[in-house]
């Protein structure tokens, strides 16, 4: 029961010293555009061919740890996309056979969940505010429509999933997070016919490395090693000799 008593109170204790944890991140990856350039007509089974063609996305931010298992995050990203009608699957696209070439500016807040404790797994979402440019091309290179950055402006909504795959003896994490950004209006490409049905959203996936500027270091590890056995066991702690050797395999960490 003391054992317990003991590894409870300790883990207690690391939960409250890492609410309130702040960390600096960034990470790079794809971008992948669906809109009304390389679409395809079904109206079941609006897609576009065009994955192929994923471009550079970055981004940075910052995380708060406010609540047990939930972050605030503060984040600016940079994507570019791409596509063109020659790879769609109807002959429509085809036909007309367009190329599109755009970049996204978006900053906003979002918030991580993570549902289970015991898993490095989180879904997040919330609001951001975008600035595009792109440039629509024919298939003799002519540009037919075109914005300059910052002309074109929307909210977007994104949605996503993310997992903690790598932590170091320092509290760095990389992650890899994929999110789907649905944009409030039809401003990726500036076209809108029926085909497109005001559906253009980008979705990026990206890999990111973090690290703890603030509540981590060592008040963090002392109570790691306290509630959890990593490092040195319970017994070496001479306010508690005499109780068995014991280690926890996991301590969860937000």
């Amino acid at each position: 029961m003391k054992n317990k008593l003991l590894i409870i109170s300790g883990i207690a204790l690391q939960c409250s010293i890492v609410q309130g944890q702040i960390e600096l991140g960034m990470g790079a990856g794809m971008s992948v555009y669906r809109g009304e350039i390389g679409a395809h007509t079904a109206a079941s089974n609006y897609v576009n061919a065009t994955v192929a063609h994923g471009k550079l996305a970055t981004q940075g931010f910052a995380k708060f740890s406010i609540l047990p298992g939930v972050k605030l995050r503060a984040n600016a990203g940079y994507s570019e996309y791409a596509a063109f009608d020659k790879y769609s699957r109807d002959a429509f696209f085809q036909q007309r056979n367009l190329s599109l070439n755009g970049k996204i500016l978006d900053g906003g807040l979002m918030v991580e969940y993570y549902p289970v404790s015991r898993l490095p797994v989180y879904f997040t979402t919330g609001i951001k505010y975008g600035l595009m440019s792109y440039s629509v091309k024919n298939a003799n290179g002519e540009v037919i429509s075109s914005q300059a950055m910052g002309n074109t402006k929307s909210f977007v909504v994104p949605v996503g999933l993310g997992i903690d795959v790598l932590t170091n003896r320092r509290g760095s994490v990389y992650s890899v997070e994929v999110l789907t950004n649905q944009i409030n209006g039809d401003v990726l490409d500036g076209m809108s016919t029926l085909e497109s049905r005001h559906k253009d959203y980008y979705s990026t996936v990206t890999l990111n490395y973090r690290i703890p500027i603030w509540g981590a270091n060592d008040k963090i590890k002392i109570s790691r090693s306290a509630a959890c056995g990593q490092g040195e066991s319970m017994s070496r702690n001479k306010k508690y000799q005499g109780l068995p050797r014991r280690k926890v395999d996991h301590c969860p960490t937000f």
